[in-house]
């Protein structure tokens, strides 16, 4: 899930507030 959208970090990890999308696909 956090490897597809930005804003299904909401669901597993706060990464808007640590990065951003980017660091979605990193996470």
């Amino acid at each position: 899930r956090t490897t597809l959208t930005t804003k299904s970090t909401n669901e597993t990890l706060p990464n808007e507030q640590i990065g951003g999308p980017s660091k979605t696909i990193h996470q």
